[in-house]
């Protein structure tokens, strides 16, 4: 969200030099982004009567890059996590009503395969989950997880 704020509003010596239907323009898409009316233009005069100093062309080039690599990262991580989703939901339905998408895949993984997970007892499948406390109650010869 606050990428998408420094993207939108730029320095200050932009924003001083839209014009007013600019000003409202972004004064709107911040309303989106915020959620409150207030907030955003409680924002954007803020911005323009800020006594800070102005960012150098250099800096807002690299903050510009900096917020459409993030916005690309989310964006991945948006479609990575829809197709992980949808995977799951068509292999293992049940495991993914029971535990989750998220859940389930980290065990399928921890496993190797489906076959694999099917394959193991209760014991084994309540072990893959508690692997390290396991390890380290055997190392400090502390009580085992249940």
């Amino acid at each position: 969200m606050i990428i998408a704020i420094i993207g939108l509003i730029g320095t200050k010596d932009q924003l001083i030099e839209m014009s007013d239907a600019d000003v409202e323009n972004v004064h709107a898409k911040l309303t989106m982004i915020i959620g409150d009316d207030e907030k955003a233009k409680d924002l954007v005069e803020a911005a323009k009567n800020s006594m800070g100093t102005d960012f150098a062309d250099l800096d807002l080039i690299n903050i510009t890059n900096f917020t459409r690599k993030i916005k690309s990262l989310i964006a991945l991580r948006t479609k990575l996590y829809d197709f992980m989703t949808d995977r799951m939901r068509s292999i293992a339905p049940n495991m993914t009503s029971i535990i989750g998408e998220f859940v389930g895949a980290k065990l399928i993984a921890h496993a190797g395969s489906l076959t694999n997970l099917a394959k193991y007892p209760a014991s084994t499948i309540q072990i893959l989950g508690a692997e390290k406390a396991l390890f380290r109650a055997l190392k400090t010869r502390g009580k085992t997880p249940k």
